[in-house]
């Protein structure tokens, strides 16, 4: 049984190959989709079934995507657990090492959920972004109001309330009601 052991970059992967008792040749592939899916052909051909890559940074997600469709049995490693073990040298022997490995069952796997909770944690933390950066922006308003209220009335207060309360037409309604009566305060 063939195992797969993949060494991944930003711009590239090496694809080592390992029966048990020899390396099969290490390709190195591209990360555009069609280069994934290009190497997972090329691993089903050899008669591959399981593959191990590193958690390189955010790289190996597209990898996995691509890999997980195609059919494969994915184990998704912690490149501080394979830097410990003896025998790195190169990115060709880091896939290597992956592959032997993964063959020896010597791997800790991260634990890496289903399609749909890694879904639903993107909607979540892509939603949970847009809430933080809509805070901010509103702060940012309620700023900008409120040091206009201090030059526009010269100190005067009049009672602009929270800005997260109002719609943005509501808050340009009231920003026109003030400037009319600048202009009735002007011509006085």
């Amino acid at each position: 049984m063939f195992t797969s052991g993949l060494d991944v970059h930003k711009d590239s992967v090496f694809c080592a190959t390992f029966d048990g008792k020899t390396y099969g040749e290490v390709a190195q592939y591209g990360t555009l989709s069609i280069d994934i899916k290009s190497m997972g052909e090329g691993l089903k051909r050899l008669g591959v079934q399981e593959i191990a890559l590193e958690s390189t940074g955010i790289y190996w997600i597209p990898i996995w995507n691509i890999l997980e469709v195609m059919g494969f049995k994915l184990l998704l490693v912690n490149p501080f657990l394979i830097k410990q073990m003896p025998g790195r040298k190169s990115d060709v022997k880091d896939a290597q090492w992956i592959a032997r490995l993964l063959h020896r069952r010597m791997l800790r796997i991260s634990l890496v959920p289903d399609e749909k909770i890694r879904e639903l944690r993107t909607y979540t933390r892509s939603y949970r972004r847009l809430v933080e950066q809509r805070s901010s922006v509103e702060l940012r308003i309620e700023r900008t109001l409120e040091m206009c209220r201090n030059v526009l009335y010269f100190g005067q207060s009049y009672n602009i309330n929270r800005v997260p309360t109002y719609n943005p037409q509501k808050v340009q309604a009231k920003i026109k009601y003030h400037q009319r009566e600048l202009a009735k305060l002007a011509k006085m």
